[in-house]
């Protein structure tokens, strides 16, 4: 029996080996996370912000600076989801937010450990572009008005914000061999925007005065069209094309 003994206790002892100390752990513990992003542009200091912290502004997490362009943090996280942003923070503006990456926010899952291995994890980020730099944002130069009317006419005038500061008889377009009018707007100073953000607001007259502004197809009046930023990030001329339906005291809207 003392001999059945031992070699039960030498054959537990075998098993045991065969799980080496120390890689089990406790799934409580938390995971060190390392956040590197690279291709950050000189001037740009970033800082980590995003659920990890609550979304607290004074929390956000400093990186820190390595070579040609590379940040990274290391933190402390427990199992689950989390949402984050890269803010550049180096361009001192009161308002955190202005420093925000262009783009919406990024997303990474923390698995629960279950060895040694699954303590740590290293998620690798590009620079993305950021607010306050003009990067992340369309660059305009130029706008190019291309408007169709509903019937022959000989002139029409574009009148805006942007334009010509609202003076309905300032801006004549150029009537096109197929009907159409066109008008280039170069612009004075080279708008910096984020796609889809109003570049400004503009209408159309057809005698170069309010009493011929254009009107929707039952002559009632329209709200003024809205140029926006474009989607592309290397846009430098801005193509805006619009379909006039009526005139007022023209057409059917003659009185």
């Amino acid at each position: 029996m003392k001999k059945f003994v031992a070699l039960s206790f030498l054959a537990l002892s075998l098993v045991l080996s065969a799980c080496p100390a120390g890689q089990k752990v406790n799934p409580n513990d938390p995971v060190k996370v390392t956040f590197n992003l690279s291709g950050v542009p000189e001037g740009v200091t970033p800082v980590l912000i995003g659920s990890m912290v609550g979304w607290d502004t004074a929390k956000a997490v400093s990186l820190t600076a390595g070579t040609a362009g590379a940040f990274s943090t290391v933190l402390d996280m427990a199992a689950g989801g989390y949402e984050y942003k890269f803010i550049n923070s180096s361009d001192g503006d009161e308002d955190f937010w202005n420093g925000e990456e262009f783009g919406g926010n990024r997303y990474t899952t923390v698995a629960t450990p279950t060895n040694t291995a699954s303590q740590s994890k290293t998620i690798a980020n590009t620079c993305a572009q950021h607010g306050n730099t003009n990067l992340g944002k369309v660059t305009v130069s130029s706008i190019n008005f291309k408007s169709q009317t509903p019937a022959a006419m000989d002139k029409v005038y574009l009148v805006g914000d942007i334009v010509n500061d609202w003076d309905p008889g300032a801006t004549e377009m150029t009537k096109n061999a197929d009907g159409s009018f066109s008008y280039v707007l170069n612009l004075t100073e080279v708008k910096h925007e984020y796609p889809d953000t109003p570049l400004g607001q503009f209408k159309h007259t057809a005698m170069g005065s309010w009493d011929s502004v254009e009107k929707d197809a039952d002559c009632n009046e329209i709200g003024n069209r809205v140029i926006l930023a474009p989607e592309s990030l290397t846009g430098v001329v801005l193509n805006v094309e619009s379909t006039i339906v009526s005139f007022a005291g023209l057409g059917n809207c003659a009185q």
